[in-house]
């Protein structure tokens, strides 16, 4: 063990350096690179990475003394060996020179003195080479190490965290360049961009303000940041600068002075174009005045106009516009001049005042012409249009509100002073205007603009008020006018209301009839044939308009047209019961028509069979039509479909009596068949050919046997209780013999019989052979309620 003790030592010196193999000092040096800092803190952020690489050369001397100690230990030890040697062979000469001195030794002595000697100093030379200490190799006993391998391997690591600390240092301080170098671009393009208009002006100047800020920053951060950055990469880390960024730092050196020549232009740039805007304010402020004089002007000549004849309101209307329009420019261009004068820096004009004084003016001025313009307007649409054209209440609307407006307007102008009589003479005489046509006009309109107004209708009137009334598609309220119509407003007033009235009836009674026409009957295909579905929102429409036609009926207005509403009451009273008697054959059809699908059924009910052949040839007929065509008023106007239902509803009536009383028949042949409803029963009488179709109802019909066994010949020989106890019959039915073929009630009431005769056959074995077995074999081979019997009868003997 003596041989490892060394060794071990060896081992140790690698064993500080197990973090940087396993990359977990790797890991702590990337964390305080993340960590390191930029801007402000960019001095603390370098001190820390030259630490990190102080730390690293350290670490990298470590690695290069390893194995040190244990090759000084090595060459200590060998250069005893070789002085030991040496004085051991000196002694041997001195010894071999005194024999020969002696006795002048023979030739072989002395060639054997010679050879020691020259062994001797061949082992001295030895021995003096390997006491030269290796690098690389430390020598031990048995063994020699070579360390190279794992140093290299050491150094390695060290050298790759070494570049990430360096690199991150040359990354941010590209990337700092980089930044910086595109600010003063930025600078540069922002100071040479020309303004276009005062706002940019404005914000131009304060761009130029804020430059000498912006410089002095540049400038700390390139002394503070990025000087500092280079002294660490050139001094502490040794690095090259490649091409790409010694030219980055060229630049950035010759920024500053760049952008001062740059700032100079723009400001003389800014004060150029502050001239030119200056001398635009000054134009639009020119032109402001020219409007304010033009729309002035224009308003006292519209103060001073004083007719409502309509070619001078259409002159006044138009000035009116012109004045509004100039208003609106004078407006942007005021803003204009406010907004120039603001960013340029100059004493603001009151334009505002001036525009708000012209407003004054022109609004009253405006409305006034404005509701003139509308008066005049309104007396063409209301008064020289056809009468058919014209809306009467929309026009009594309207002039109610213009007679306000027209009431307010005057007022308004009256207390504005002289400069304003004549306008306010306008206001009164539109005043009047208005008030004459509210009070004669409109409410004859009311009575003869309407579409309601028949021939029959101008008749009476004209014999009413004793004036001939000409009129066609194209008369007007004019032409009523200027007959004097108008002075019989009253008497005429029944007349017209009835005509208005009678138009009411029509427009619902079209209303109504246009209400069906999207409206059909929808069928749906049912086994072999059609039936009726979704007849909800027709139920629904018929309900309505039977109920508004019944009402029509009561109206004193409605004789014109009574036959009209006569014959519509019939078509909905004939539509509702064609659906109503069609829903009642549908519904009975539906219950028989799989009833009669069987020709047991039809062979035991001819009659019936008959008539339910009849019944569903005219049903079938009538939903195949019905499918064809379904629009409710076609089905409702087909002749004889009435008729044809209502007789097939009698028919129907026929077929359920008798089948009805052919079930009770059966019932009363097999009362046993009253435990069955009638569906169920009919089922059973439906198959009379299939006598095991009368298995799912026997346990209905039998309170202990749910199943019977049928043989290949259809006998039945045992039956089955439900819980799986099976009987054999004394002796098996037959459902095909005599009168059981075709009548289930016979061999069911034989079934009936023959169940009493089995199981008191049964009852009399079990009580024979009850003392004869024993107990547990008895049990087992007899029906249980042989054994509950005969158990009970021995207990009560016993």
């Amino acid at each position: 063990s003596k041989h490892f003790v060394r060794p071990q030592k060896l081992i140790n010196e690698f064993l500080p350096f197990v973090s940087l193999v396993d990359g977990s000092r790797k890991t702590k040096i990337m964390e305080v690179v993340e960590a390191r800092g930029r801007g402000g803190d960019t001095e603390q952020g370098l001190l820390n990475l030259e630490q990190l690489l102080d730390e690293l050369n350290e670490i990298e001397v470590k690695i290069n003394n390893i194995g040190g100690y244990e090759n000084a230990e090595s060459y200590m030890a060998r250069k005893l060996i070789a002085l030991a040697a040496k004085k051991k062979a000196e002694e041997s000469e001195e010894l071999a020179d005194g024999a020969d001195g002696e006795g002048g030794g023979g030739n072989d002595e002395s060639s054997l003195g010679s050879q020691h000697k020259g062994d001797s100093a061949s082992s001295s030379g030895n021995v003096e080479d390997a006491t030269c200490i290796s690098e690389r190799f430390v020598h031990y006993p048995l063994y020699t190490v070579d360390l190279e391998p794992a140093k290299r391997e050491l150094r390695r690591l060290v050298e790759e965290i070494r570049e990430l600390v360096i690199g991150s240092a040359v990354s941010d301080q590209r990337e700092e360049m980089t930044d910086a170098a595109a600010r003063y671009e930025a600078m540069v393009l922002r100071l040479g961009r020309e303004p276009i208009n005062s706002e940019e002006l404005k914000e131009f100047a304060e761009y130029q303000a804020l430059c000498p800020g912006m410089q002095d920053a540049l400038l700390d951060e390139y002394a503070n940041q990025i000087v500092e950055r280079h002294r660490f990469l050139l001094y502490v880390a040794g690095y090259t600068y490649p091409r790409q960024d010694i030219t980055l730092a060229s630049e950035l050196w010759c920024w500053p002075a760049r952008i001062d020549s740059h700032l100079a232009a723009s400001i003389e740039l800014h004060e150029k174009r502050k001239q030119e805007l200056l001398s635009l304010a000054k134009n639009e402020q020119v032109k402001l005045d020219e409007m304010v004089e033009s729309m002035q002007g224009r308003l006292t000549k519209l103060s001073e106009m004083q007719s409502l004849a309509p070619p001078d309101v259409a002159r006044a209307f138009k000035q009116v516009e012109l004045v509004t329009q100039t208003y609106s420019e004078a407006e942007k261009a005021c803003e204009v001049v406010q907004t120039e004068e603001q960013f340029l820096g100059q004493l603001e004009t009151d334009n505002a005042s001036l525009l708000q004084a012209v407003f004054t003016d022109l609004d009253p001025l405006r409305k006034l012409w404005t509701v003139a313009q509308q008066h005049v307007n309104n007396d063409i649409d209301w008064l020289q249009s056809p009468l058919a054209n014209v809306n009467a209440e929309e026009a009594e609307r309207n002039a109610i509100d213009m007679l306000a407006t027209v009431g307010k307007l005057a007022k308004s102008l009256t207390k504005q002073g002289p400069n304003r009589a004549a306008a306010a003479r306008v206001a009164g005489q539109m005043q009047d205007e208005v008030k004459e046509l509210l009070d004669s006009t409109i409410p004859l309109m009311q009575l003869i603009c309407t579409p309601g107004l028949k021939e029959r209708h101008w008749e009476s009137m004209e014999k009413i008020t004793g004036i001939s009334l000409p009129h066609d598609p194209s008369t007007t309220v004019k032409d009523m006018l200027s007959l004097g119509l108008a002075n019989h407003t009253t008497s005429i007033e029944d007349t017209c209301v009835a005509a208005q009235k009678e138009a009411a009836l029509v427009k619902v009674m079209d209303k109504m009839e246009n209400d069906w026409e999207p409206m059909s009957f929808q069928t749906k295909q049912w086994r072999t044939g059609r039936i009726l579905a979704g007849i909800d929102d027709i139920q629904q429409l018929l309900d309505d308009q039977i109920v508004k036609t019944q009402a029509m009926k009561g109206s004193r207005f409605v004789k014109p047209y009574i036959k009209r509403v006569e014959d519509w009451e019939v078509d909905l009273v004939n539509m509702q019961e064609i659906l109503d008697n069609s829903l009642k054959v549908q519904s009975t059809w539906l219950y028989l028509e799989p009833i009669f699908s069987s020709d047991d059924i039809m062979r035991q009910m001819p009659e019936e069979g008959k008539l339910f052949k009849q019944v569903d040839g005219v049903y079938r007929a009538s939903m195949d039509e019905t499918a064809a065509n379904g629009a409710c008023l076609t089905v409702a106007r087909r002749k004889g479909l009435l008729e044809e239902l209502v007789n097939a509803n009698h028919k129907l009536e026929t077929i359920s009596k008798g089948l009805n009383d052919y079930l009770r028949t059966k019932m009363l042949a097999f009362p046993r068949f009253f435990f069955l409803s009638n569906d169920e029963l009919l089922e059973i009488i439906s198959q009379t050919k299939d006598p095991t179709a009368v298995q799912a109802h026997l346990n209905k019909a039998f309170e202990g046997i749910s199943r019977v066994k049928f043989e290949k010949d259809l006998k039945i020989t045992e039956m089955k209780a439900a819980k799986g106890e099976i009987v054999k019959l004394d002796v098996a039915i037959d459902p095909e013999k005599g009168e059981n073929k075709g009548n289930v009630e016979c061999w069911l009431l034989e079934l009936e019989h023959m169940q009493w005769r089995t199981l008191k056959t049964q009852t009399e074995g079990g009580l024979n052979d009850y003392k004869q077995t024993p107990r547990d074999q008895w049990t087992l081979r007899w029906p249980q309620q042989v054994i509950l019997g005969a158990s009970s009868v021995f207990w009560t003997s016993e």
